[in-house]
């Protein structure tokens, strides 16, 4: 675990100091007074029961994804934790708590017609938004919070309930986001997919080849040697298929049948 801070001033978590900027802004809130929920009790009861001594974060799950972010599909990451705390009586509590999103409130205005002014009606949405775009900064400091017992995972996207859990750390930082896709689908790691791939841009290229040897042969009128290239490619092909990896694992390229 490492030490996080969580006072209820600059480095408040609840609410997010992004959603008191959206009321605070003249433009937006105007200084509309935010309705409290009951997790800003929770959060400020367990701050103050524990704030004589150090909080502690550990990160439970961490999740990489992608999402539109000003306007460009990018990759984030953000992660679910526990902030664990110690009271006066010695006791350790704990505050379960997402990190790296929020919802920003969309407010409903109405016109002031004496003033002439738009005035805040009511909050009548939320937009969910993410802060961490996936880069090395980010990383080592989601990675900072992280023991043994963290789950990797990678989703689709944000949206999707589900996700796929990645058991190779190393993979999970560096793999490009299909590469990510592939290892959570198929419970690979990084090395895995990368060999697989490259097998079978090899198979692909060696059946390329072999349709330009026989194409010639046809052409100079040597129907048989073309049919014997063809028949010889596809045995090799298919003999490559099926890969033994550095480890000793076996996987398979699997292809579309002609029709």
């Amino acid at each position: 675990m490492h030490e996080i801070k969580v006072d209820i001033g600059q480095n408040r978590l609840v609410p997010h100091p992004k959603v008191i900027e959206a009321y605070n802004d003249e433009k937006r809130g105007n200084g509309y007074t935010r309705v409290r929920t009951a997790f800003d009790d929770t959060y400020e009861n367990f701050y103050n029961a524990c704030r004589k001594k150090p909080f502690q974060c550990q990160a439970k799950t961490i999740i990489r994804t992608r999402t539109i972010l000003n306007g460009k599909l990018r990759e984030i990451i953000y992660f679910f934790c526990h902030i664990q705390g110690e009271n006066t009586a010695g006791q350790t509590l704990e505050l379960p708590i997402w990190l790296g999103v929020y919802d920003e409130p969309i407010f409903n205005k109405k016109l002031d017609k004496e003033t002439d002014n738009f005035v805040v009606e009511n909050v009548r949405d939320h937009v969910r938004r993410y802060e961490w775009e996936l880069n090395d900064e980010n990383l080592d400091m989601v990675f900072s919070y992280a023991d043994d017992a963290t789950v990797l995972m990678v989703k689709e996207s944000p949206e999707i309930m589900t996700g796929y859990p990645i058991t190779d750390i190393d993979g999970f930082k560096t793999a490009n986001f299909i590469q990510l896709l592939e290892m959570g689908r198929s419970k690979r790691t990084l090395s895995e997919v990368t060999q697989l791939a490259k097998a079978a841009l090899k198979s692909v290229e060696n059946k390329g080849e072999a349709e330009k040897q026989a194409e010639i042969a046809e052409q100079t009128g040597d129907v048989k040697s073309a049919e014997e290239i063809k028949a010889v490619a596809q045995e090799q092909i298919t003999e490559g298929d099926e890969l033994e990896l550095d480890d000793k694992v076996e996987v398979s390229v699997k292809r579309k049948k002609k029709k």
